[in-house]
């Protein structure tokens, strides 16, 4: 599997980034920034570790993986053999669809 990131993904993490950054600590950011790249990195020898995101939508290719500090989602779908990270989504936060798509 290859993993890539959409441009939304980019810019969440980003913006997740520099909000811990300037509003806590800069290596608090640095262990973020850490965190999420390892849990993404999982992804490339096992896509199907995360849980499925809407279960209920009957799609196993949408699924989301919870960061080892446990506040940080990463959402991402499978397309192949190609791993996308969607976007990166705080716990707490209700995200209704980080993928942009029609859901029953």
């Amino acid at each position: 599997m290859t993993l890539q990131w959409s441009d939304y993904a980019i810019q969440t993490f980003q913006a997740a980034s520099d909000y811990i950054a300037n509003n806590f600590y800069h290596e608090y950011a640095d262990a973020f920034d850490a965190d999420v790249l390892a849990t993404a990195e999982l992804l490339i020898d096992n896509a199907m570790l995360g849980v499925e995101a809407y279960p209920d939508a009957n799609r196993p290719d949408l699924r989301k993986i919870l960061c080892h500090n446990r506040n940080w989602w990463v959402y991402y779908r499978i397309l192949g053999e190609v791993v996308e990270v969607s976007q990166i989504v705080y716990a707490r936060q209700v995200n209704i669809n980080p993928f942009g798509l029609t859901l029953p």
